[in-house]
């Protein structure tokens, strides 16, 4: 039986668009992918454009940057969520007109998702897809933009100088790769919510994992915390421009609907980052946020950002 979010409802008790209504929409389209529901999620998701999810908030802001770079529309710019999960980001970014939107992930079961995704999209191929780890299934210079939020933490030693190699090689000249990057100079490690535990030698920490009620060896098997430093060295060694965005979503407020983590803490660390000095210590505390550029923003050879970012 198809499911529908509800009949029209009138203006004066609209339900609000806030992110956990979004994903209530999002839950029933992946059940039913039909036009009505992917209309009704577009609508709810069209509500928030003028006050996005915090954490989308960065993404936004670099397509911004991606349209302005290569004078593509909307509908036309084409994105890579590199490790998508279940897409609800590319559902969010179809949902307000980016519709060459695709995602890759290495398991999991994508197949509702992609029907979701296409609903919106209204595209026949499919947008989602599970590929090897190793080799993106598409061509070079194909995406004006690509980013992950929260993945390349898992992808292993084995893995990594393919993932970033792969990335070069379909990134358009104007385009912007985007990651989120949480990393071992963090005291707080947000996988597994536990404090400098993943300081410790590796012997110490999985038995300190057990402990705490982890699965030891799958905690060990899924996170490959790097420093910061590694990144740098990674991005500067396949990117003429990088830039250290790390500040600029900590400045950023969350959302208290649906924040799961120390809301406090994340508040006093919005504020702190706004200060001299605490600032760039910060930014080496925190998860990392890096973007990179075959070519300079807007012409400019002076665009990259090194605030707070490691050196050689």
């Amino acid at each position: 039986m198809a499911v529908h979010l509800g009949e029209p409802i009138e203006k004066e008790s609209a339900v609000v668009a806030t992110w956990p209504k979004i994903l209530e929409a999002r839950a029933i389209l992946l059940d039913a992918p039909e036009p009505y529901n992917a209309e009704r999620y577009s609508e709810l998701v069209r509500e928030t454009e003028k006050a996005p999810p915090y954490h989308l908030r960065p993404i936004l802001r670099y397509l911004e940057d991606v349209e302005l770079a290569t004078g593509k529309s909307r509908d036309s710019i084409v994105v890579l969520d590199h490790g998508c999960g279940g897409g609800a980001t590319l559902m969010y970014l179809a949902a307000i007109g980016y519709r060459q939107v695709y995602g890759v992930d290495v398991g999991g079961d994508i197949y509702e998702a992609d029907l979701a995704l296409r609903a919106i999209t209204e595209l026949t191929e499919p947008q989602l897809s599970i590929y090897d780890g190793l080799n993106l299934p598409f061509s070079a210079d194909m995406f004006d933009f690509i980013f992950s939020q929260q993945v390349v933490e898992h992808v292993d030693d084995d893995y990594i100088e393919a993932f970033l190699d792969e990335e070069v090689r379909v990134l358009s000249e104007s385009g912007i790769v985007y990651h989120q990057i949480p990393h071992r100079w963090t005291p707080w490690e947000s996988h597994t919510k536990t404090w400098v535990i993943h300081y410790l030698p590796r012997q110490v920490r999985l038995r300190l994992y057990g402990l705490f009620g982890h699965d030891a060896d799958y905690v060990d098997k899924l996170l490959f915390l790097r420093t910061p430093l590694y990144y740098t060295r990674q991005f500067r060694a396949r990117y003429p421009f990088i830039s250290n965005e790390t500040l600029e979503r900590l400045t950023l407020r969350p959302d208290v609907a649906y924040y799961d983590g120390n809301l406090k803490l994340r508040q006093f660390v919005s504020v702190s980052a706004r200060l001299p000095i605490i600032r760039s210590v910060l930014s080496n505390l925190v998860m990392l946020d890096l973007t990179a550029r075959k070519k300079p923003q807007n012409g400019s050879t002076d665009h990259a950002k090194l605030e707070g970012l490691p050196g050689d």
